[in-house]
């Protein structure tokens, strides 16, 4: 029997090999909760798709309901003064508004049928014939997020960041491997060896078990390569990817920066649609409430004025649905907002915890290891659980659960309430100058 022991000068602790498939597991949990952010947006977003599905059906379901009026009355006063022109335009007029209303019937179910299928919800199956109508209404109240308080959370939730500095530990890991290679060679070699030789082989295991013929053999070896130039080579090589994922760093933080301002800024524009939108209702409104007024108050019509209220519908029609698309679309903004921030799971009260192999505690995200020529990397800081006081909002909209109704009947007759004329304040930004992108991460404690 021999035993052989060797202690080379140019091997790697084995804890930080350990790091780089630890790192896979974070990286998969990063990618778990960067999809489970872009699921909960799109359901979110889809929802209040939905909303203005179901709005639109109304207002072109009332339209449809005014204009069969108008028509009919045209129709009575085909022997007074109506010709044949006018009543066949409020005829064509009347089948383009039933038009609008099938597409709106059918953009509502395809909707619903979307939403259905982001959601997966076995009693709810995407094949069945329901339809989800939304419950809730469109809030409108203003949001005060302060600029840089918004981009350092981004930087510290985003699963995109963290997945970036996870790539700087995995380079700077092979860096110290590579730069290993490039030493020289200095084995320490023990060996010991057990030798006997007798008649029989009962005899020779006997001798051999009592030790009676020991080797012992020590020696020292240095290895030096003549030009070196793989190794060299390998550590170039790592180097530069080193170099690479810091760029990849820089380019992750400078993307959420972009996002967030872009998403304040939609979100901000919105706001203001809102008001805007909301007055040119309520000024279409009036308008056609004078005319029916005088219609009423006269006791008489004529064709031409008819023709100005079938008009004054429509505008009416289009100003509610620009009001209906703007306070989505301020939601929507609301929704990107959050996605953008990194916080859409903890807004939407989504706790995600990784267990470790035994399935018992959370598994945490540790300091990256600095590399031992001195270039640092990023820490891994886990993401809040919740929004701390750096997005302070006044509202957080919740998407309110869905009501299940036959496909026969997707919408309702009643229409809806009609929103306050009184103009909302305008939302309250706080600008301020972002933080630039470090060129390198910060330094993390060894």
């Amino acid at each position: 029997g021999a035993l052989d022991l060797r202690c080379s000068s140019n091997h790697v602790a084995p804890e930080r090999l350990d790091g780089i498939a630890r790192n896979v597991a974070r990286n998969a949990v990063q990618t778990l909760r960067r999809d489970m952010i872009r699921t909960a947006t799109q359901v979110e977003s889809t929802y209040w798709e939905l909303v203005q599905a179901k709005h639109d059906l109304l207002i072109l379901t009332r339209l449809l309901d005014r204009g069969v009026k108008v028509r009919d009355q045209l129709e009575q006063r085909a022997r007074i003064d109506a010709n044949q022109a006018q009543i066949a335009d409020s005829r064509a007029r009347v089948e383009r508004r039933r038009a609008d209303v099938l597409r709106a019937q059918t953009q509502l179910r395809l909707v619903s049928t979307r939403l259905k299928g982001l959601i997966n919800d076995p009693n709810i199956p995407v094949g069945s014939e329901v339809v989800l109508i939304p419950s809730d209404s469109m809030p409108d109240q203003p949001i005060q997020f302060s600029l840089v308080e918004s981009l350092r959370t981004a930087i510290v939730s985003r699963p995109e960041v963290q997945q970036a500095i996870l790539s700087i530990d995995d380079a700077s890991i092979r860096q110290i491997v590579a730069r290993n290679q490039t030493l020289p060679d200095f084995q320490l070699r023990l060996q010991a060896r057990l030798e006997t030789l007798d008649n029989t082989a009962g005899e020779a295991w006997g001798d051999t078990l009592d030790a009676d013929f020991v080797d012992y053999v020590a020696g020292l070896v240095f290895e030096v390569p003549i030009g070196n130039r793989a190794a060299e080579a390998g550590l170039r090589r790592r180097n530069l990817e080193r170099m690479q994922s810091t760029i990849a760093y820089r380019n992750a933080v400078k993307d959420v920066v972009e996002e967030v301002k872009s998403s304040l800024e939609r979100a901000q524009l919105n706001y203001e649609l809102i008001g805007q939108t909301r007055t040119s209702r309520l000024a279409a409104a009036e308008v056609l409430r004078v005319l029916l007024v005088e219609k009423d108050t006269l006791q008489g019509f004529t064709v031409e004025r008819l023709d100005l209220e079938l008009n004054r519908e429509e505008a009416l029609a289009t100003a509610e649905r620009d009001e209906v698309q703007a306070l989505v679309a301020y939601h929507t903004a609301i929704a990107e907002l959050f996605q953008a921030m990194g916080t859409a799971l903890e807004r939407n009260r989504i706790m995600l915890q990784v267990p470790n192999a035994d399935g018992l505690v959370p598994l945490d995200v540790p300091q990256l290891q600095s590399p031992d020529d001195g270039t640092a990397t990023a820490p891994v800081t886990p993401a809040p659980v919740t929004p701390a006081a750096s997005a302070t909002a006044t509202t957080q909209p919740q998407p309110a659960p869905v009501n299940s109704a036959a496909a026969s009947a997707p919408a309702s007759t009643t229409a809806p309430a009609a929103p306050s004329g009184v103009e909302p304040p305008a939302p309250t930004f706080t600008p301020a100058t972002p933080p630039a992108a470090p060129a390198t991460p910060p330094e993390s404690p060894r």
